[in-house]
């Protein structure tokens, strides 16, 4: 059986984790990845924890993919970029606004030489708006979106998240996006441009703390707990830690039987949550 994307060409022009981890999700299903980089070489590949020479990172973003290296800011390469392009359905290029067109492969430009094409630009802030001029990475963003506000402990600053979220639900969300497009395509026989911003995708991440938005006191980093119900939290036991989560009254029933605690509705868990704590601490502390 031929994979989802088999017979379809991306063309990726991007660096770093976005772009790249949107074009492998797309290569995981089949699809065809010609990844172009700078003469030097894309800059990650010199990042450290390397694997034969090249950056760790670098093979996990671009497996699945071939490559070529092409100067596109001399025209010898724009011509070459131009014919990979007629021969592509998607493009994806993580740069900040107008670099792409600065070098003659905006989507304007590229739709002229294909009309059909599929052009997804992935940035920090997208196309629109104040921000769009601005360079943003992973760490920039969690803090602008609020992601870091609602991580740690209440009684310690505000903390990045551990893996680059931002990164990954930006390339999630684009690789989504050309699907989507793919198969508009297939219905219609039109390209599309495709505006992705890693500002707002993150944004739609943090919905757990829209209820509080209007409020006097915001939402508050509350380290492991859950801001609804309880118990959720880490327990040290005597070979390590035990990570447990409750999320249905079936769930809380079955470890308030097991503390030999009185039960009580979902609702009303958050209330108790200090003594389910206690309780779970001593509980683990024996095991």
């Amino acid at each position: 059986m031929s994979a989802p994307l088999a017979n379809v060409r991306i063309l990726e022009l991007s660096a770093y984790t976005t772009g790249p981890l949107a074009a492998r999700y797309l290569s995981n299903l089949g699809a065809e990845v010609v990844k172009v980089e700078p003469l030097k070489g894309e800059s990650v590949r010199h990042f450290a924890y390397k694997v034969d020479g090249v950056s760790y990172i670098f093979h996990v973003h671009n497996v699945n993919k071939r490559g070529v290296a092409i100067d596109s800011t001399k025209d010898r390469g724009r011509d070459l970029i131009y014919g990979l392009v007629r021969k592509s359905d998607v493009l994806i290029e993580n740069f900040t606004f107008g670099r792409m067109h600065s070098w003659g492969l905006g989507y304007d430009d590229l739709k002229s030489i294909n009309s059909g094409l599929i052009y997804c630009s992935l940035s920090g802030f997208g196309h629109n708006g104040p921000y769009r001029n601005m360079r943003a990475f992973d760490t920039v963003i969690q803090g602008m979106t609020g992601v870091m506000s609602l991580t740690g402990a209440a009684d310690f600053p505000p903390t990045k998240i551990g893996v680059s979220s931002a990164d990954n639900v930006g390339a999630a969300a684009g690789a989504i996006a050309i699907v989507a497009a793919l198969n508009y395509k297939r219905r219609t026989g039109k390209g599309q441009h495709i505006n992705i911003s890693m500002h707002d995708v993150q944004g739609w991440l943090n919905s757990s703390a829209w209820p509080w938005l209007d409020t006097p006191e915001g939402a508050a980093r509350d380290g492991n707990h859950h801001p609804a119900v309880a118990p959720q939290n880490l327990y040290e036991t005597r070979d390590g830690l035990l990570a447990i989560e409750v999320e249905t009254q079936t769930q809380l029933n079955a470890v308030t039987d097991l503390l030999d605690l009185e039960r009580c509705d979902l609702e009303q868990s958050k209330g108790r949550e200090t003594e389910f704590d206690t309780a779970l601490s001593r509980w683990a502390s024996k095991r």
